[in-house]
């Protein structure tokens, strides 16, 4: 797990270090500068005409830094300076000054810009940095749109390169602010930000490379990304194992019409390592269930039993299970609203809420209060909404993408007292205290019956005796090493929700668990 800050934390954490531990700003700038250089010396070979675009903050003050350095090493040097002189930070000013005297080329004209952008191999974006929180205009938005259109050719080769963050890509959010610089490689200096790896910015970054220049977050940040080294959080299986004391999961899932959807949660948390799992499903898709799980124990109602009857029922299995998942397949009839309505008054296990009874809670209040009763009475839920479920649960705009927003997983997952795991490109997971941010994944995940899977997967590992939000993190993880695997078999195009139940089994061997 690697730490990953928003702008207002490592705005903090930068004064810290300057102001009570007397390191001088200058020197921070002199080893991001250093640190870029280091990068752009690694990944370019023969390459030495560089252009810098620099504005007037600290970022910019990188920019000028790395001029200088770079022109000990022999590069060819320009620079294009879209700021204002009269708003220059201090140090900013201090390297800006010293390129001016070492007679470095700095150039303010449009034209002169794109002339020089056209003839360089590397061009490195030192423009906005974390600051940005606007939308990018003028002298800026022209010189970063030249820059995007300079592409490589069999004659011509260019490496563009951003400073900590590409200039116009929102710090927090990964939102494109107007314009965005596409970089190929994006030094960030210090701690990861969050906008490398949320809504636009993957498009954005290129390869992310972390380059330490001794700022620490201990004693502020509580987010994380999860790489692929993290697998290993999931604990190998005791030799004296039993198929009780790995887990047992209940799965009230299905509906006449919508079978599919239960048979593929089951056999993603029987694969994901349950021991025993159980569906508890409408009548009508006793036989089918039975044939496609034989492994799976099957527990059905009749669509007109009396609720008591049900409520009976119903509270007998989830007394047996260890975790139960609700919502798969499930439909938004009546009596659909009626099962996750008794589901959340009986239940005293971790719930796992998926699907259609995400889409029940968003309509109606008195299942969203349901929510708060649990936690209010020391009972683990965890929601997995996609983004039509996550704007339906939490009466946000789809457009405006919270699901992808960090303050408002955490905000809404706080307010409910759940366990969320907003599902996307970048799926986040958060208790409302602590965050995490899935960057292991692959578009393969984008099949129908995928959402199905990953509910099964968090349930197998909740059910191991583990109700935690890490072992959800660690689940997004799971079902994004598995969407990998299927698309390094079958092609991103090709993976079915199937294709990523079966390579749950290479994944635990290949990491031995």
């Amino acid at each position: 797990m690697r730490k990953i800050v928003l702008s207002d934390e490592i705005k903090k954490m930068e004064a810290e270090i300057i102001n009570n531990l007397g390191v001088p700003s200058l020197s921070l700038m002199e080893r991001a500068a250093s640190s870029v250089l280091d990068v752009i010396l690694e990944k370019t070979n023969n390459a030495r005409k560089m252009v810098i675009l620099c504005g007037q903050g600290n970022n910019a003050g990188d920019g000028f830094a790395l001029a200088r350095m770079a022109i000990e090493y022999d590069f060819d040097v320009k620079i294009v300076f879209a700021g204002n002189m009269d708003k220059m930070s201090s140090e900013c000013a201090v390297c800006f000054d010293i390129c001016r005297k070492m007679g470095i080329s700095i150039t303010d004209d449009i034209t002169s810009a794109s002339y020089i952008l056209k003839d360089a191999d590397i061009i490195v974006d030192a423009l906005f940095g974390i600051g940005l929180s606007r939308s990018v205009t003028g002298f800026y938005y022209d010189l970063i749109a030249i820059a995007n259109d300079i592409k490589s050719s069999n004659s011509h080769r260019v490496t563009k390169f951003s400073v900590d963050i590409p200039s116009g890509l929102g710090s927090d959010s990964g939102k494109v602010l107007g314009i965005a610089f596409e970089a190929d490689y994006t030094v960030t200096l210090g701690i990861e930000k969050a906008g490398l790896y949320l809504n636009d910015g993957p498009l954005y970054c290129g390869e992310v490379i972390l380059k330490r220049i001794g700022i620490t977050g201990d004693n502020y940040n509580n987010c994380y990304t999860l790489d692929e080294s993290d697998i290993k959080a999931i604990s190998p299986v005791s030799i004296l194992a039993n198929k009780s004391s790995k887990g047992k999961v209940l799965c009230i899932t299905g509906s006449k019409d919508m079978p599919g959807a239960s048979i593929l949660s089951a056999r993603a948390a029987l694969r994901a390592g349950a021991g025993m799992v159980k569906i508890f499903t409408e009548e009508s898709n006793r036989d089918l269930i039975i044939h496609e799980i034989p492994e799976a124990m099957v527990s059905t109602f009749n669509q007109d039993i009396d609720n008591d009857k049900l409520k009976e029922k119903l509270k007998e299995n989830l007394k047996w299970c260890d975790c139960a998942l609700i919502g798969c397949g499930l439909s938004t009839s009546d009596d659909a609203k009626k099962l996750v309505l008794n589901t959340l008054e009986l239940c005293e296990k971790t719930l796992v809420i998926d699907a259609d009874a995400l889409n029940l809670i968003g309509l109606y209040d008195e299942l969203f209060n349901r929510l708060i009763f649990r936690a209010e009475n020391g009972f683990v839920t965890v929601l997995t909404p996609h983004p039509m479920e996550y704007s339906r649960v939490f009466k946000t705009d789809i457009k405006d993408k919270d699901n992808q927003d960090i303050l408002s997983v955490m905000e809404n997952a706080f307010k409910s007292g759940v366990n969320l795991a907003a599902k996307d490109a970048r799926t986040i997971v958060s208790d409302g205290h602590k965050v995490y941010i899935n960057t292991v994944t692959d578009n393969a995940l984008a099949t129908a019956g995928s959402g199905d899977v990953y509910a099964g997967i968090i349930s197998a590992l909740i059910s191991n005796n583990d109700e935690s939000l890490e072992t959800v993190a660690i689940a997004t993880l799971l079902h994004g090493l598995c969407g990998k695997k299927a698309a390094s078999l079958h092609g991103s195009r090709s993976v079915n929700a199937s294709d990523i139940i079966d390579a749950l089994e290479d994944i635990f061997i290949e990491n031995n668990l």
